[in-house]
């Protein structure tokens, strides 16, 4: 399998925890995941950015049930430097367009802080939506 990404992590978020397991290391190297739980309050999630941080991580991937993922990513939002991938198990059929503030409301704050949306919806699903946010200096 080809190497894609030497610094990422996988978020398993819930209502009471985000478990979160990140794999960094070299192409050719042979990378043990490690695997941390955190809560879901704010202190908890500023300390899983701080986790995801320490790593290097910059490339997250999440799966989430309803909303759970929201609080999520807007403290992962704040730290900058992140690129966010949510995927749902719905019928697809997202679309980017109008003024409400969904997909198109994200769209905006992306681009006010210089970063992009992309939603990927096919009809059947799933959607996919990536949020790609520079680092901050």
């Amino acid at each position: 399998m080809e190497v894609l990404v030497t610094r990422c992590a996988g978020l398993d978020v819930h209502k009471k925890t985000v478990v979160a397991c990140a794999l960094v290391g070299a192409a050719d190297a042979v990378v043990e995941p490690e695997v941390a739980t955190f809560g879901t309050m704010t202190a908890d999630l500023e300390r899983l950015a701080g986790w995801l941080a320490e790593r290097g991580v910059a490339d997250v991937v999440m799966e989430a049930t309803g909303v759970y993922w929201k609080p999520v990513h807007n403290v992962l939002e704040r730290h900058g430097g992140f690129r966010l991938v949510v995927l749902d198990d719905g019928r697809g059929g997202a679309v980017m367009g109008g003024t409400g503030t969904g997909l198109a409301g994200l769209a905006r704050r992306a681009a006010a802080l210089d970063g992009t949306l992309e939603v990927v919806s096919p009809p059947g699903g799933p959607t996919a939506v990536t949020l790609t946010l520079p680092r901050e200096d």
